[in-house]
């Protein structure tokens, strides 16, 4: 991937917030990831949730529009390796490109898949993009271009397949450019392994899958 930065979404520029905010269970640990995920995140993310140590349940709500794909596969490595809830809930809150990929990663204390999408929030997939200098491309630029596409793209299933997650939300990236966006319809959530929180009653519905 030399010289190549693989996005999902628009060019990185200042990196997540991350923040612990106050849960309505003290039980619960709850962390807010928002902005575009940029080089260095993940370890950013990984230090403070690592910090939370191990006596409540962490959540991590998302809302963010992208940005580098290795940067949110390995934080959706790390929620999944340490048993960590992924939530996108909210009117007008979104997960999207990336964002979705690593939010694919939450899973509870018992080891099972723990995703909720609200039913009023937005998780969206689309193809990646590739942020390349501005210059004449050689034919040898192009079969890089290829390459590290094909890596990419591999990458991805690998992912999907490690969290146990449907590869179905690969073909959903695969369907739209990245000018175009994918939307989670909450009834496909549900088909696809992902709880939906009904946001106006705060009734959970589980997803059988």
């Amino acid at each position: 991937m030399v010289g190549l930065l693989i996005t999902s979404g628009a060019a990185a520029q200042a990196g997540v917030a991350i923040e612990t905010v106050q849960a309505a269970d003290p039980a619960v640990a709850l962390v807010r990831i928002s902005g575009t995920m940029e080089r260095g995140d993940a370890q950013r993310v990984q230090a403070h949730l690592t910090s939370l140590g191990s006596g409540r349940q962490i959540t991590v709500r998302f809302d963010s529009t992208g940005g580098a794909i290795d940067e949110a596969l390995r934080i959706g490595r790390h929620l999944h390796a340490n048993r960590i809830r992924a939530e996108v809930v909210g009117k007008g809150v979104n997960c999207l490109s990336a964002c979705a990929l690593a939010f694919l990663g939450g899973r509870d204390a018992s080891g099972k898949g723990w995703r909720v999408k609200g039913s009023e929030a937005e998780i969206g997939f689309h193809g990646f993009k590739r942020l390349v200098p501005d210059k004449e491309f050689t034919v040898a630029d192009m079969q890089e271009a290829v390459a590290t596409t094909q890596h990419s793209l591999l990458a991805i299933a690998d992912y999907l397949t490690a969290i146990g997650a449907d590869i179905e939300f690969m073909s959903m990236m695969l369907e739209k450019s990245n000018s175009e966006m994918n939307y989670l319809a909450n009834d496909k959530a549900l088909h696809l392994g992902v709880h939906v929180l009904q946001e106006r009653t705060g009734q959970l519905t589980r997803s059988q899958n």
